[in-house]
C-alpha cells in the first residue's frame, strides 16, 4: 500500500519483478536466495491476494502485465 501510495497520482507506475522482489525483501541481496523462486507462487502470494485486499479495503488499486 504504502509504495502504490507514493506513485498513486501518477497515470502509469512500472516495476520490473525483480526490482518489485527486492523492494518487498524477497531476494536476500547478501545471498540471492528468492523467497518465491516459481512464478506461480508468487504471483498468488505477492500480486493476485493483495490486490484482491487492496480492492476491497483501500483506495487505490493496481493492474499488471506479464511481459516475456
Amino acid at each position: 500500500y504504502e509504495m502504490l501510495s507514493q506513485h498513486k497520482n501518477k497515470e502509469k507506475f512500472t516495476l520490473s519483478v525483480e526490482e518489485l522482489k527486492y523492494r518487498l525483501s524477497i531476494i536476500d541481496p547478501k545471498t540471492g536466495a528468492d523467497k518465491y523462486p516459481a512464478w506461480a507462487m508468487f504471483e498468488k502470494q505477492i500480486l493476485e491476494i493483495p490486490q484482491k485486499e487492496l480492492n476491497y479495503h483501500a483506495d487505490i488499486t493496481f493492474t499488471y502485465t506479464l511481459i516475456k
